[in-house]
């Protein structure tokens, strides 16, 4: 829950960066807790706010992170 409202209150910002970091944080929650297709949408957002920014670096870690398998 703490994820998701931190996800939330990003939303409502201009900082593109912050917004994919919080969106990546949240996409890591629910990967780890098995919500795959939560976690795809939640990826899926991180990674257009990093490419929006031109931070290409964060975009290549959310898939980096998305692909980790879950131990």
């Amino acid at each position: 829950a703490m994820a998701r409202e931190s996800a939330s209150a990003a939303e409502e910002t201009d900082a593109l960066n912050l917004r994919g970091e919080m969106e990546l944080a949240l996409a890591e929650v629910l990967r780890l807790a098995g919500r795959n297709d939560e976690a795809a949408a939640a990826a899926r957002a991180a990674l257009h706010a990093f490419e929006k920014k031109g931070n290409l670096v964060a975009a290549e870690r959310v898939m980096t992170v998305m692909t980790q398998p879950v131990v």
